[in-house]
């Protein structure tokens, strides 16, 4: 075992627990008794794997009845794996999910992300692309044609680092909507890179936080500009044509206190921010949330530096994933540990008139070029205007019960279900 692994992996060691602990809980707990999976009589489908997955995409550009949803494990061993499965949809019959022949084996580190190729990315009906992250970000070849039996092919395996050095483990990435060429990747190190996937080679990188970055991910319809999240507690914006600054579009507050080398003592710090969800229909908005918290925070950089609002689990549980619907200004999904899966509507809050979003000059971005202030009123009280700290408040408009708490989720292309995992199983959500 490499000292790399050992002191980044192991579930054993007091670093390799702080890592896993600061992306969620990333291993299963054990089983929990519940009544049943659901709290309603929603359609549902399933998968079981043999071993712990946590991370997954569904492939957004399937052209027929055959869909495909990649998943990357979570093995403290180096035997991690990427599985691709197959969802047939018949007409009156509810989702089959079965296992293809297409698997990546015997990867030494967990899959801390999978991600097919954007819609914009011309692909025929027989292959796609697949990018996943763990110490490298690796380009897959995936046969999806029903009957290929092909495994996944690697096309490339990047790394900033040479072959004698061992490179941090990759915490996210986000391949670019507008110029598929480029993908940019986020490290433990305390960096982003962004690569030019067709040259293989890396175009810049850069300091992005003051300590690990967890996510990171491009802004809707632009090449340039993209944000980060961090163990500081920060939500950077940076703009790839001016990279001598940043801007701070959030930044928590500093009442979660960590304790130091001395153990008599502690320092007051921002709680980590763990995942981003930046909207592909606003370039505006994005979600996140806090190292164990229950609170999801709603940002909207027209007004930087506070959350414009929280949604909050009903049960309490610490949230482990948001994803908004695609095409959707208003509606995302979010999981976690109270093995609840909710969906939200931002334009249904339970107070607060929602009141047009505030007209003026259009927010820019750090090299000083302007974004476009989009149609959707963002829902912002009429308090949060004048600077008074009340917000709207929501409520799900509907939730799913899982028997484990739940990793992950991905929407389908369709927006008419939601892929969840949770323990060592796949559960299809259907709206």
């Amino acid at each position: 075992m490499t000292d790399l692994r050992r002191n980044r992996y192991s579930i054993s060691a007091g670093v390799g627990k702080s890592t896993y602990d600061s992306f969620g809980r990333f291993l299963s707990s054990p089983r929990r008794p519940f009544p049943s999976k659901f709290n309603s009589e929603n359609e549902r489908s399933g998968f079981d794997f043999p071993w712990t997955p946590y991370s997954l995409d569904w492939l957004k550009q399937s052209n027929d009845t055959r869909q495909w949803i990649a998943v990357g494990s979570l093995i403290e061993e180096p035997a991690n794996k990427i599985q691709i499965l197959q969802v047939s949809n018949s007409e009156g019959d509810k989702p089959a999910v079965k296992k293809s022949l297409s698997t990546a084996n015997d990867l030494e580190y967990p899959v801390t992300k999978v991600m097919w190729n954007p819609p914009s990315l011309n692909s025929n009906n027989s292959t796609n692309l697949l990018a996943s992250t763990d110490q490298k970000l690796r380009l897959w070849n995936a046969p999806t044609e029903s009957g290929n039996t092909a495994s996944l092919s690697c096309q490339a395996a990047l790394s900033t680092h040479g072959k004698t050095h061992s490179s941090a483990p990759l915490t996210s990435f986000d391949w670019c909507k507008v110029d598929p060429s480029l993908i940019i990747v986020s490290s433990l190190d305390t960096t982003c890179t962004v690569w030019d996937v067709v040259a293989q080679q890396s175009k810049t990188q850069l300091i992005a936080h003051d300590r690990e970055v967890f996510d990171v991910a491009f802004t809707k319809d632009n090449a340039h500009v993209f944000v980060s999240v961090g163990a500081d507690g920060s939500v950077r914006m940076f703009d790839l044509r001016s990279l001598d600054h940043s801007t701070i579009i959030y930044e928590g507050d500093s009442s979660y206190w960590k304790r130091t080398g001395d153990t008599n003592s502690a320092v007051s710090t921002c709680r980590p921010l763990l995942r981003l969800a930046t909207c592909d229909a606003d370039a505006n908005l994005m979600a996140t949330f806090h190292h164990k918290s229950s609170d999801i925070k709603m940002i909207d950089i027209r007004v930087p530096g506070t959350a414009y609002s929280t949604l909050s689990s009903p049960r309490g549980g610490d949230v482990n994933a948001v994803s908004w619907m695609p095409n959707s200004r208003s509606k995302l999904a979010s999981c976690g540990d109270d093995c609840m899966v909710h969906l939200w509507d931002l334009s249904r809050p339970l107070s607060s008139t929602p009141t047009p979003a505030r007209r003026g000059s259009n927010p820019v971005t750090p090299s000083g070029s302007a974004i476009p202030i989009s149609e959707y009123a963002t829902p912002m009280s009429t308090a949060q205007s004048t600077g008074s700290s009340s917000e709207n408040r929501y409520s799900p408009i509907a939730s799913w019960k899982l028997e484990n708490e739940v990793n992950n989720i991905a929407w389908s292309g369709k927006q008419d279900s939601i892929a969840a995992l949770y323990g060592k199983s796949l559960e299809l959500l259907a709206l």
